[in-house]
């Protein structure tokens, strides 16, 4: 449950100050950096719905976020990455880099280049430097996620041979962390730190809004892997902390931090889900009413 709490130092979780790493070059400045923002990705950031049937696009939940004048946030996003991850991630580099984004929100992008189906593990690394090359070719700033364990959601969306080893998954997230350091542009957010809090029932705050024990039902669906409504604006949210945290001109005015709101206003917005483009079609996948 979100508990909407403004203060200044906590002593639970604060990843506005730890939760990301930042290439250290220039990037745009002030509010062009979210004046034309886009998501890439899978079904997390498409926008699946399982359990909750509010569960928005991870780009609405962005939308209701940044304050700057912007355009709205275009969807390139697909539920079914998964059946060709080198296929689809390429297509949405392609047509995300068509539109000349401000920044790219990938957070989870990488995530089917590591699981799936592999005849051997060291396969999985092999397609994670394909996506990571896919991410090399925008221009424009980007920001990606580690990639989380989602074992407990064995059984109940993945099966056993999906999932890499522990030990992959470290190797894979070292490989992100390098590949981020040498590019400016890049953000990485600490994703698998916030799930595990999230799953050992720990306390969570991101810019002053509170979750409080044993929130994972308010934020994960039924199956352990997708967010519902609520959790896809807290990932919105980890996202633009990692944004900000990298941008000082973008820590004042341009973004706003009130998680309830983006809720209330992203329930108030819902509409039956809208199927996501062709990918010969240059309109991006939208779910929220026009702003």
């Amino acid at each position: 449950m979100l508990l909407p709490l403004r203060i200044a130092l906590l002593a639970g979780l604060a990843l506005g100050d730890g939760g990301a790493s930042s290439s250290p070059a220039s990037r745009p400045a002030g509010a062009a950096l979210v004046s034309r923002p886009v998501v890439i990705g899978a079904s997390a950031s498409a926008g699946f719905r399982l359990s909750d049937p509010s569960a928005p696009l991870l780009g609405d939940a962005i939308d209701r976020l940044i304050a700057a004048r912007h355009d709205r946030v275009a969807t390139f996003a697909s539920s079914l990455f998964f059946l060709s991850p080198s296929k689809t991630g390429k297509e949405q580099v392609d047509r995300a880099a068509r539109v000349k984004p401000s920044v790219v929100f990938a957070l989870d992008y990488l995530f089917w280049f590591l699981y799936g189906f592999f005849e051997k593990e060291e396969d999985r690394l092999v397609l994670l430097d394909k996506g990571l090359a896919n991410l090399a070719r925008l221009e424009a700033p980007v920001v990606v996620a580690e990639i989380p364990d989602m074992a407990p959601s064995i059984g109940k969306m993945l099966d056993r041979k999906q999932v890499p080893s522990a030990e992959t998954i470290d190797d894979a997230n070292r490989r992100i962390r390098a590949w981020a350091a040498e590019r400016p542009g890049v953000t990485v957010v600490a994703l698998p730190q916030f799930l595990q809090r999230l799953r050992s029932g720990k306390r969570l705050e991101i810019r002053g809004n509170v979750w409080r024990e044993g929130s994972t039902k308010a934020l994960l669906q039924r199956d352990d892997l997708h967010p519902t409504l609520e959790g896809t604006v807290a990932l919105a949210l980890l996202a633009l902390d990692a944004l900000a945290n990298a941008h000082a001109e973008l820590k004042e005015g341009s973004l706003r931090w009130e998680a309830s709101a983006a809720v209330a206003e992203l329930q108030s917005a819902e509409s039956p889900p809208e199927s996501a483009p062709s990918e010969d079609e240059g309109a991006p996948a939208s779910r929220a009413a026009d702003r």
